[in-house]
């Protein structure tokens, strides 16, 4: 087994040198790209202005997850729901990687989210033909002791 891993750094620095850093920079660029489509709803929900871009808001997040993830059916996910929140869950600023793990052509990611519900995340990366694309993404349930599915 062909694996390497990095521990303890912030999601926008740029110490992780010491290991393959694909996966980090894609899912940096998600991050920051979901970052803004937050944004970009919380705008117009504060201006009554989302149910009549409701179209734009669908557009950006299918090019969004056409760019990062891998294609495939997510019938809960946020695609169908054009579900958002305050503070964004998705946020350079506020999520620390703890570690990333790098073993042929998976990637895990754990993410602690700083704040909000301060959820701890795993996201798995597939190398593809096209590169690092985003599968899933999971949350760590403390009081179960497992990691449960979350929605990207």
């Amino acid at each position: 087994m062909n694996s390497k891993t990095i521990k303890n750094s912030k999601l926008n620095g740029t110490d992780c040198k010491s290991a393959p850093t694909e996966p980090l920079v894609i899912l940096r660029k998600f991050i920051n790209e979901m970052y803004q489509w937050y944004t970009m709803c919380q705008e117009l929900e504060k201006n009554s202005e989302f149910y009549e871009q409701r179209e734009k808001v669908s557009e950006r997040l299918n090019a969004i997850f056409s760019a990062y993830l891998t294609i495939r059916d997510r019938k809960y996910g946020r695609q169908v729901s054009l579900s958002f929140g305050n503070p964004p869950e998705y946020n350079l600023a506020t999520n620390e990687i703890l570690s990333c793990t790098i073993d042929n052509k998976k990637a895990f990611i754990e993410v602690q989210e700083t704040v909000g519900f301060k959820n701890k995340l795993k996201y798995t990366l597939c190398l593809k033909k096209d590169g690092w694309r985003i599968d899933k993404k999971e949350i760590y349930d403390e009081f179960d002791d497992k990691w449960e599915k979350g929605i990207l």
